[in-house]
């Protein structure tokens, strides 16, 4: 398969989606290391000191919407499909990093993680593409 842009008369150039996939990915991962040293230094310079996994868990889901949303307006069709495997790389790649890194991300059911994260990134990737 070879990964071509497509050009569009539309605001924003757009891409295969296989292209677009992989730049979404990109994306939300950039933006949890952009959003990790954020929090890092709010918490490092704040009273705040611990914080709960579900603030965690919630900047991983904003990224995550962010980024599929951008693969979806990017995709030329399907932006739905391209937020949802947006989302399931993600979240794969995710659960990997935390084996061999030894993460403490809690132990969960991949399926259903990767399942969840491929419907916030289908939703999200209705919502940008405008259904």
């Amino acid at each position: 398969m070879v990964l071509q842009r497509e050009r569009t008369s539309g605001e924003l150039s757009t891409w295969s989606t296989p292209l677009s996939v992989v730049a979404g990915t990109a994306l939300a991962f950039l933006l949890m290391v952009i959003l990790g040293v954020v929090l890092g230094g709010v918490l490092a310079y704040s009273p705040l000191g611990e914080i709960s996994p579900g603030l965690t868990w919630t900047l991983h889901l904003l990224g995550l919407a962010v980024a599929a949303g951008y693969a979806a307006r990017r995709a030329a069709r399907r932006g739905w499909l391209a937020g949802a495997l947006v989302g399931a790389i993600y979240a794969g790649v995710l659960y990997v990093l935390r084996d061999v890194l030894a993460l403490a991300i809690p132990v969960g059911s991949l399926g259903l993680a990767v399942l969840g994260a491929a419907m916030i990134g289908s939703v999200a990737g209705m919502l940008a593409k405008g259904l």
